[in-house]
């Protein structure tokens, strides 16, 4: 089980300074420095997430979760960031391509989760890597959005 469990393909990788890949062996709890405070999900609820954003507001039952004022508040930029995105409440805004995309990243060592709505596609994406490169996350949601 060890081996199995410290096999470099299934953990972490972090990117050093030569370019190349390195594996990380030591994953540490970095959920308690940060406001996150661990929390986790899975793909299928975080694509309930993005299908009631899509809607407006409102879950795959009919039940409004987030009244379309909130939303928009929640949406309106916010904050700038340097990379030419922006930050609304909770939610940062990048461009994937062509297209303007929203959502929420979350991390822990270096597996990332990234969901993000692309509302002109009327489709959301999630990605769940075990890489630190937010390079390959930003070519991924490019490719898949300029595939749909």
């Amino acid at each position: 089980i060890h081996e199995w469990c410290t096999y470099p393909i299934s953990l972490p990788h972090k990117e050093i300074a030569d370019g190349s890949l390195s594996v990380i062996h030591n994953i540490t709890s970095e959920g308690t420095r940060f406001g996150s405070g661990e929390i986790f999900s899975n793909v299928l609820e975080l694509c309930k997430l993005e299908r009631m954003f899509l809607r407006g507001g409102v879950a795959d039952n009919g039940t409004r979760i987030i009244s379309e004022k909130y939303l928009a508040q929640m949406t309106a930029r916010q904050v700038d960031r340097k990379d030419g995105g922006w930050h609304g409440l909770g939610i940062h805004h990048r461009n994937y391509g062509s297209h303007t995309c929203y959502g929420h990243t979350g991390w822990l060592s270096a597996y990332r989760t990234n969901m993000f709505v692309c509302p002109d596609k009327g489709c959301g994406v999630v990605l769940m890597l075990n890489t630190n490169r937010d390079k390959i996350r930003d070519e991924m949601l490019a490719t898949i959005f300029d595939m749909v």
